[in-house]
C-alpha cells in the first residue's frame, strides 16, 4: 500500500483483477469462481479513485454486500512473497514476530465487512490466528497487515493504511 498517502490508485486494481465492475460504495468484493478466492478492495475515505486497504482470502470474507466476480488476484503476493497458502514459518521468516497474535474468535469478524452480523464468522473463523503487523520506522513495509492463520497456513491477507 504506498503511493498517494499509502494509497494504491483504483484503476491499477481494476486492471490487476481482470477489469471487473466497479461498482459504488466504500467496500468492493470479488470473487474467482475458477479458485477458491476472494478479495475486498476498500476505498480511500478521502479520494475514492484510490485504495487504502485490500484483503485477499481463501474464504469468503464479504457479507452482506453484493459480491462481483474477478480474476487475477489469488496468487497475490506481498513483496516478501506471501500469499494465501504460505507456512506459518514462512511467514514468520518474511516478517519476523507479529506486533501482537489475536486469538479471540469474538474479535475475527471486525476484520470482514458485514461479518459481525454473518452467523457463519465464527465456523470460518475458527482454529485461527491473526498476526498483526503494525507499521515500524524504516522503509514503508505493509504499512499496516493483519494476516489470518489457520491449521498452519496464510488462509487471508488485510493490508491497510488509511487517513
Amino acid at each position: 500500500m504506498r503511493g498517494k498517502a499509502g494509497g494504491v490508485p483504483m484503476r491499477l486494481l481494476w486492471a490487476a483483477t481482470g477489469k471487473p465492475a466497479l461498482p459504488r460504495g466504500h467496500f468492493l468484493c470479488y470473487r474467482d469462481d475458477a479458485k477458491p478466492a476472494y478479495l475486498v478492495i476498500e476505498r480511500a475515505t478521502d479520494d475514492p479513485s484510490f485504495s487504502r486497504g485490500v484483503s485477499i482470502s481463501a474464504a469468503p470474507n464479504c457479507f452482506g454486500k453484493k459480491i462481483n466476480q474477478a480474476s487475477g488476484f489469488e496468487n497475490w503476493k506481498t513483496e516478501k512473497g506471501i500469499g494465501i497458502g504460505s507456512t506459518l514459518p514462512e511467514l514468520l521468516r518474511a516478517y519476523g514476530h507479529p506486533s501482537s497474535v489475536d486469538t479471540d474468535p469474538r474479535d475475527w469478524t471486525v476484520y470482514f465487512p458485514g461479518g459481525r452480523r454473518a452467523k457463519s464468522t465464527r465456523k470460518i473463523m475458527a482454529d485461527r490466528r491473526i498476526y498483526i503487523y503494525q507499521p515500524q520506522p524504516g522503509p514503508a513495509d505493509l504499512s499496516e497487515a493483519e494476516i489470518g492463520v489457520a491449521h498452519g497456513r496464510v488462509a487471508w491477507i488485510s493490508l491497510y493504511r488509511d487517513e
